[in-house]
């Protein structure tokens, strides 16, 4: 490995993406600042790709019935049927995670729906019992969120290996960002 202090300058160390593990290197030892940016600009084309693979992987799960017959068809399939109920899949799991419970109109606004819809969306969700009330508040049931676990669990080995590279890339433009 090289200094990382030659000549009083601080060097950056970044990591690179390599048979599907990270690994930390030290920089060329002489970087001129335009290399520095290139070697910036490239890692993030390199994100944005990964991203819109990852963005495009979603999009095509969008409007497709769900084949597998397992216990949770029906609810992916009325999850995956618009952006929208995409949408209110992702925010019913963070707000399990993060123990928050919401209105129908805090709800719309998350997802960038008018509130009539997302009304009938929720009224739906409850009558399916993947939403739970709690006055006028709403969270995931814990069908709601045994379905979630088990779409995370699917996609969790499709997904590693675009995620390893999102973040070695990331880790690479964070690094030489920082190192102004």
């Amino acid at each position: 490995m090289q200094n990382v202090n030659k000549i009083n300058k601080q060097k950056s160390v970044v990591s690179i993406e390599k048979d599907n593990r990270n690994h930390i290197l030290a920089p060329p030892e002489f970087q001129t600042e335009e290399e520095k940016e290139a070697l910036k600009h490239s890692a993030l084309i390199c994100i944005a790709k990964y991203m819109s693979d990852y963005d495009f992987i979603v999009y095509k799960k969008i409007g497709k019935v769900i084949k597998p017959n397992t216990q949770f068809k029906e609810i992916r399939t009325y999850f995956n049927n618009s952006a929208a109920n995409h949408a209110l899949a992702a925010l019913l799991f963070s707000n399990y995670y993060h123990k928050v419970h919401q209105t129908k109109t805090q709800l719309a606004w998350h997802v960038g729906i008018s509130r009539n819809s997302m009304s009938d969306k929720i009224d739906h969700c409850v009558k399916k019992d993947y939403v739970t009330k709690d006055k006028t508040k709403y969270s995931a049931s814990p069908f709601f969120v045994s379905a979630y676990l088990d779409y995370a669990k699917r996609s969790a080995g499709k997904m590693a290996e675009l995620a390893n590279k999102i973040a070695s890339h990331m880790n690479v433009y964070n690094q030489l960002e920082n190192d102004n």
